[in-house]
């Protein structure tokens, strides 16, 4: 009988990739799902019955999840994509939240879920050493979703490119700034989150290889609290009249358009929130570079639920980047 690795190297692409095809998830082109498929049907394949019965094993698995507060309504979104995974696959998640990034706040919430008895986890975590290492010393397998994590033992990352985001935000803003040197004030969410220093990395990497004339006049760490957000961007404002740019890189959006008012400057961010939405529409901000939430929580538990059964370390699932602007915010993204 066929195997999924033998029709995977006879269309020549990857297991996971005939697993989508075969199961009907995720994003494949087109011109490869018929090459899967021609082959399937060639080879007579049929899912394998041992297979199915270990599938239904999966209601038995209890995978914790940690990830920040949803007040940030990101979060919401991947919960969300979560929440079907889990209706599909039958692996069973229990959700545990905290607020900020604070390493203290968050080793508390890692430790009662692991104390719950969860045989895996699925976490959005700040990347600390003691993080980390307690994570590793759970035994429990892992993957890390929307920000990665730096362990050699997580198993896959479900989430965006952030260098690569904050490429894209530089290249944009190359595009606009020929007539004035942006002095930029930089809003992330914590240095303690891999991706939010990844999005600085790439964004003063592609500005330096265009030759922009700039300035980051201010890098302010938020904790994607509005409120927080507010406080500090009026205060970088009030001593940095030079700031001619606001680069909003994760949350706290309502928080510095609170901050800015009436000013004139340009003003970018990230995903595509309702409140972003509307501010786009509105021309307040500019554009923004959405990162598909659904689809990362959707496919970190699908991920996870194959690994539970087949116990082979599957690929990472890299969200695609998305520019929006007022002609097409708000266009949903589906499976």
């Amino acid at each position: 009988m066929a195997t999924i690795k033998e029709i995977a190297e006879k269309a020549g692409v990857s297991r996971g990739t005939v697993d989508r095809v075969i199961h009907k998830r995720g994003r494949v082109d087109k011109d490869v799902e018929e090459r899967v498929n021609r082959i399937i049907e060639s080879l007579s394949y049929r899912p394998n019955r041992a297979g199915q019965t270990l599938a239904a094993s999966k209601k038995s698995h209890k995978t914790g999840v940690v990830m920040p507060s949803l007040s940030n309504p990101f979060f919401c979104d991947i919960k969300r994509g979560m929440e079907e995974a889990s209706d599909k696959s039958g692996l069973y998640l229990t959700f545990h939240h905290y607020t900020g990034y604070e390493e203290r706040d968050t080793l508390k919430v890692l430790n009662e879920t692991i104390d719950e008895g969860v045989d895996s986890l699925l976490l959005t975590v700040p990347d600390t050493p003691l993080v980390v290492k307690t994570v590793e010393e759970s035994m429990c397998p892992f993957g890390s979703v929307n920000s990665g994590l730096s362990s050699d033992k997580c198993l896959f990352y479900s989430g965006p490119d952030y260098r690569k985001k904050g490429m894209i935000n530089a290249g944009l803003l190359a595009l606009v700034s020929s007539s004035f040197q942006p002095n930029i004030l930089f809003l992330r969410g914590s240095e303690a989150m891999k991706g939010h220093k990844e999005i600085l990395d790439g964004f003063i990497e592609a500005l330096d290889k265009r030759g922009v004339n700039y300035t980051i006049q201010k890098d302010v760490e938020t904790n994607d609290d509005d409120e927080t957000t507010e406080f500090l961007t009026s205060k970088a404002l009030s001593e940095n009249s030079d700031i001619n740019t606001i680069f909003i890189s994760t949350s706290g959006v309502k928080g510095a358009m609170r901050a800015i008012g009436e000013r004139e400057m340009l003003v970018f961010s990230s995903d595509d929130t309702e409140d972003v939405c509307r501010l786009v529409n509105s021309g307040r901000i500019k554009w923004t570079v959405s990162q598909e939430p659904f689809l990362q929580g959707y496919n970190a538990v699908m991920k996870m639920s194959d690994y539970l059964i087949s116990h082979e370390k599957p690929e990472s699932f890299i969200a695609r980047n998305i520019v929006k602007i007022k002609e097409n915010i708000g266009e949903e993204i589906c499976l």
